[in-house]
C-alpha cells in the first residue's frame, strides 16, 4: 500500500522560529522519529512520534500532527494502529476541515473503502487545492494503487502534477514519472525517469524502468548501456528484469497496474 511518508508532512520551519519550550521538545521528539523513519526503523520511529504527542502543553495542531506520523509508520506494521491513529487525529481537527477529511479519508483506505475516501479527499481539495495532502493521495487513487476500478490516469495526472510541483522529492517525481508513463507519454516519463536514475544511480530498479522506456522510445544504445550495467554490479536482478520485463509496452511491471 502506498502512503505518505513522515517526511513529507514534517512541520519544519524551526530555525528562527520562537517556540514555547513544550513544543520545541515535541518537535525535537518528532525530528528523531522522523530520521528513524527515513533509515527504515519503523518501530523506534513510532516510539518518538507517541513521545512527542504525549509532550504536556503542546497545542491540539501538533499533537494530531504526531499521531498521524504515527498511523502513517504503522500502515505496514498494524493496520488496526493506523486506523486508531487517524482516527485520533481526527478528532483534534475541527469537523469537515481539511485535515479533519484527510484523516477521516485515511481511515477508509485503510478499511478498504476507497470510494468513500475519494469522496472526502475531493472535500478537501474543494477547501484547499494547493495542498499537498489532498492532491498526492487523489493522484495515487486514481493511478489504481488502492482499487484498479479507479484507474484513471488521464484523472490523475492533474493531482500529481500538481503534487509534485508543491513538493518536489523523489517519490512525488517517481510517481509523476509513472503517471505520464501510463498516458501513453513516454517523453516526459523518461525525462522524470532520467532525473531519478541520476540521483540513484545504484539502484537497480530505477536503472531497470528507465532502460524499459528507452526500448520503447527506441534508444536501444542507451537502453543496453544500463541493461550491462545492471548485469555487471547485480546479476540476479539483471536475470529477473530479462525474463520479466523486456517486453514493449510492458516495461516495470513491479508498478504497472493490473
Amino acid at each position: 500500500m502506498k502512503y505518505l511518508i513522515p517526511a513529507l508532512i514534517i512541520i519544519g520551519l524551526l530555525a528562527g522560529c520562537d517556540l514555547f519550550d513544550p513544543e520545541r521538545k515535541a518537535e525535537q521528539l518528532n525530528l528523531k522519529g522522523l530520521n528513524y523513519g527515513d533509515s527504515g526503523d519503523k518501530k523506534h520511529a513510532i516510539e518518538y512520534f507517541l513521545l512527542a504527542s504525549e509532550t504536556e502543553g503542546i497545542p491540539d495542531t501538533l499533537k494530531a500532527l504526531y499521531w498521524e506520523n504515527a498511523a502513517i509508520e504503522y500502515v505496514n506494521l498494524n493496520k488496526d494502529s493506523a486506523i486508531y491513529y487517524y482516527e485520533k487525529a481526527a478528532l483534534l481537527h475541527p469537523k469537515n476541515s481539511y485535515n479533519n477529511l484527510y484523516d477521516k479519508a485515511s481511515v477508509h483506505l485503510l478499511k478498504g473503502e476507497t470510494a468513500e475516501a475519494g469522496e472526502m479527499l475531493l472535500r478537501a481539495y474543494d477547501l484547499n487545492n494547493k495542498h499537498l495532502r489532498a492532491n498526492h493521495m487523489l493522484g495515487i487513487i486514481y493511478m489504481g494503487d488502492y482499487d484498479s476500478a479507479f484507474y484513471a490516469p488521464q484523472k490523475a495526472l492533474r493531482y500529481n502534477l500538481a503534487a509534485y510541483r508543491i513538493n518536489k522529492t523523489s517519490y512525488t517525481e517517481l510517481v509523476l514519472a509513472k503517471n505520464y508513463y501510463y498516458v501513453n507519454d513516454p517523453q516526459n516519463a523518461a525525462a522524470l525517469f532520467e532525473d531519478i536514475y541520476n540521483k540513484t544511480p545504484a539502484n537497480v530498479n530505477n536503472a531497470a524502468d528507465l532502460a524499459m522506456i528507452y526500448l520503447e522510445l527506441g534508444r536501444t544504445e542507451e537502453a543496453n548501456k544500463l541493461l550491462d550495467q545492471i548485469r555487471l554490479t547485480d546479476p540476479q536482478s539483471y536475470n529477473r528484469i530479462i525474463n520479466l520485463h523486456i517486453k514493449l509496452g510492458q516495461h516495470s511491471l513491479k508498478w504497472r497496474p493490473n
